[in-house]
């Protein structure tokens, strides 16, 4: 009885059709909406791959070396927070690290969820040209916040230097629009002949994309994207740009330094880093970083980390450990405020939760991989997987203020991007991926 269901009727496939087509263009409102949202959208996504898989008996993403290296990556993490249970932590939320670790389950399947819209023909223009409208809203709503206080719906930031848009209390939009936004310039540019509109929406994109992100007031995604940009210019051919390549070069560049000026708040905010370091008046060139908040989490997870140096304490135990007295030091300014969820970077995070044989497999996994598919698409001069592999690379830069790989929001828009790229080299391999539109 177990017959072809996807190809028995066209009412079966046109449902599950729609579904797929549903829960991956939900993708960006999902994490405008919130961790359940992203969540849900997220285990949507792997159980419609599940039931194609049984249904057609099509198990072949399970045997490849990427899934097999990312089941080695699931096994260590429950490997070291049962670890962790039975030999180091003692709190009431001793299995809230194990749940975690368990839970990664949901990337693993999501990293080849996006090879099911190739089985079931749906195209990605589609999804992507979803995706960039609720980019160019979102843009709109930065630029409207920033020149009257308050978003389209009247939410309001509670850090005057930065905004918030559509995630009310969360100050993330800068990230949000450094992944979609990426996906929405490149995309429709990687083409052979890409039509005017595209090369249009391009161009315009391609200045109000880092000028929203460097007005959202986050510093740390307004670098990254300089750097993607700043590659992506001058990796793109001349014939994609609508104005002489080193003139537009040239534009955007003054066109950022005008709005940088001209804007004291703007201006303090991407400068602040800084000028905390030039007032310190510790001595100790480590402590030249006391009045930088985020540098007490640095401080702290290096710490657990050379207590635990192998194995780590834990998924989701820094939160917890941090608070050890131990930890406490006197001469360090912001010793008090060490503790948070996580370190807010992951090289940090990934340390002092997974040690040192962690920090190795995890990244070593994510890195290799990464690397050979930019210069597979360097040496093609295909745009979108270049830009893709770009954004995991700087996703995982050292010392720069970052999310966990493992948490809700931050997590998802690298395992997103991976399931990206994934998708393009190993599935859609074609260099013309926009051949339908």
């Amino acid at each position: 009885m177990r017959m072809n269901f996807i190809n028995s009727t066209n009412h079966n496939q046109f449902f599950l059709s729609f579904f797929v087509l549903l829960f991956f263009s939900f993708l960006p409102l999902s994490l405008i909406l919130g961790n359940l949202a992203i969540n849900i959208n997220i285990v949507l996504i792997d159980l419609s791959l599940i039931l194609y898989s049984v249904l057609l008996n099509d198990w072949k993403w399970t045997k490849t070396k990427l899934f097999k290296s990312l089941i080695l990556i699931q096994i260590y993490l429950i490997f070291s927070s049962v670890y962790s249970i039975i030999f180091k932590i003692d709190h009431q939320y001793v299995y809230e690290g194990l749940y975690r670790s368990v839970g990664f389950i949901k990337y693993v399947i999501m990293v080849f969820s996006f090879s099911i819209l190739d089985k079931l023909k749906i195209p990605l223009d589609f999804i992507i040209k979803i995706w960039s409208i609720i980019v160019v809203i979102t843009i709109f709503d930065v630029f409207f916040e920033k020149i009257f206080g308050h978003n389209v719906f009247g939410f309001v930031s509670p850090d005057g230097s930065r905004i918030i848009s559509f995630f009310k209390d969360e100050m993330v939009v800068g990230a949000f629009l450094l992944f979609f936004g990426l996906t929405a310039t490149t995309y429709f540019i990687d083409q052979k002949n890409p039509k005017k509109i595209y090369k249009i929406f391009f161009n315009i994109l391609i200045v109000l994309l880092p000028a929203a992100i460097l007005i959202s007031g986050e510093r740390s995604n307004f670098i990254k994207a300089f750097i993607i940009f700043s590659i992506l210019l001058t990796f793109i051919p001349e014939e994609k740009f609508f104005i002489n390549k080193k003139k537009s070069l040239l534009g955007i560049f003054f066109g950022l330094i005008l709005l940088f000026n001209f804007n004291e708040s703007i201006r303090f905010k991407q400068t602040e880093f800084f000028s905390r370091i030039i007032t310190s008046k510790n001595e100790n060139s480590k402590n030249l970083l006391e009045n930088i908040r985020y540098f007490a989490h640095y401080d702290v997870a290096w710490s657990i980390f050379k207590d635990n140096p192998l194995i780590g304490i834990g998924s989701k135990n820094f939160r917890w450990e941090c608070h050890n007295e131990k930890y406490f030091k006197v001469d360090l300014k912001f010793t008090k405020m060490r503790c948070s969820t996580h370190p807010h970077q992951i090289h940090f995070d990934l340390l002092s939760e997974q040690g040192i044989i962690g920090y190795i497999l995890i990244l070593g996994i994510l890195l290799n991989y990464t690397f050979r598919k930019l210069f597979y698409a360097y040496k093609n001069i295909e745009i979108f997987k270049f830009s893709i592999s770009l954004y995991i690379l700087t996703y995982l830069m050292p010392l720069l203020p970052s999310g966990s790989m493992f948490s809700t929001f931050s997590g998802s828009s690298l395992w997103i991007m991976l399931s990206l790229l994934y998708y393009l080299h190993e599935v859609k391999k074609d260099g013309n991926l926009s051949k339908n539109i």
